[in-house]
């Protein structure tokens, strides 16, 4: 049975992840680790529309993945953002997918062949 109280929406969900430190089984996360998870999560909500989770299927999973790929233009530098940048933003993103998909709070199922979608992050001339 889920939880759902609030809207099920993308940033919701992001929200409840930034803010999730694992269970008791599970190793706790620490003030820093959450600290950083929560500021790749105010950039993927920058980037993101907040849809509803319904609309989370795997054409706009691939579509979220694809903009970290290609290295979207940072609003703070006017440049791409770095590849270390990219790449553990896109980390990030595949760990939620992967805390939503076994989340009791939401009701949201992993699309299938998700996993086998390439995250290789593209190399620009200056790297």
């Amino acid at each position: 049975m889920t939880k759902d109280l609030e809207p099920a929406t993308l940033h919701a969900a992001l929200d409840a992840y930034a803010e999730d430190s694992g269970t008791e089984a599970k190793r706790r996360i620490s003030a820093s680790i959450r600290n950083r998870r929560r500021g790749i999560v105010e950039r993927l909500k920058l980037f993101h529309d907040d849809i509803p989770l319904a609309q989370l299927d795997l054409d706009e999973c691939i579509a979220m993945i694809e903009i970290w790929k290609d290295r979207p233009v940072s609003t703070r530098t006017g440049r791409p953002f770095a590849a270390s940048t990219a790449k553990s933003t896109l980390s990030q993103l595949i760990q939620f997918l992967g805390w939503l998909d076994t989340s009791e709070q939401f009701a949201w199922k992993s699309p299938s062949h998700l996993g086998q979608v390439s995250r290789r992050v593209r190399r620009l001339p200056g790297d």
